[in-house]
């Protein structure tokens, strides 16, 4: 009986010196875990709503604002970096997502983006047509045909500036992607803008016919 209440004695103490120890941690590093925090937020919470870089064509801005996360969290008066703001309000104020003209945010996401293991930053929907516009982002590297090659099927890429001209495309590069798990009657395009890469899906089955009208949504003509 003496050993059993000397080992919980024993665990006790080694329970409260852990908690001291964890306690005078988190006071020494207090900054550094706020500053991991606003990490943690910025990587992962708001993956989805990323900084995006200045698409081509006629945008309207839209940005994260407190009212519409303030259901999240309540933030302590302490955790402040000013007497104004809290540090969860300067982290959020600086992303922004930029919506096409004629597009709304879509907040679900597209099959083909599993099947080709490319990540997305966010995703627009035209008000108009059942079509898709998922920004990839600026600088992304991903060679679309290289990937869908190795997948075992094929590009159709066009890259010449007279035919991009010519059959009413726009940017630099369009590379369309032919999957046997999506249906013929759904188009499928990469196009690259300078140092952007956008997605486009049609699933309205009249691509030819809205061709025009994508186009306008990026370049505004």
């Amino acid at each position: 009986m003496k050993d059993h209440r000397l080992v919980r004695i024993a665990l006790f103490l080694f329970l409260v010196a852990i908690s001291l120890v964890y306690a005078v941690f988190v006071q020494v590093r207090s900054e550094d875990i706020h500053k991991d925090l606003v990490t943690l937020v910025q990587r992962y919470w708001l993956s989805s709503v990323p900084v995006a870089q200045q698409a081509t064509g006629v945008v309207q801005t839209w940005s994260l604002s407190w009212d519409i996360l303030s259901w999240t969290a309540q933030i302590d008066d302490d955790m402040t970096l000013d007497d104004d703001t809290s540090f969860l309000d300067e982290v959020l104020g600086t992303w922004k997502t930029v919506i096409l003209s004629g597009t709304e945010l879509y907040y679900w996401s597209i099959d083909i983006f599993k099947t080709l293991g490319i990540r997305y930053e966010y995703i627009l929907k035209d008000n108009t047509y059942d079509i898709f516009y998922a920004y990839i982002g600026s600088g992304k590297t991903y060679n679309v045909s290289n990937i869908v090659k190795w997948l075992g099927w094929k590009t159709v890429e066009i890259y010449a500036k007279n035919d991009i001209i010519n059959n009413l495309y726009f940017g630099d590069r369009i590379t369309f992607v032919e999957l046997p798990q999506v249906p013929s009657t759904i188009t499928s395009l990469f196009v690259r803008i300078g140092d952007e890469l956008w997605f486009i899906q049609d699933v309205s089955w009249q691509y030819k016919k809205h061709k025009r009208h994508i186009r306008t949504i990026f370049t505004g003509k």
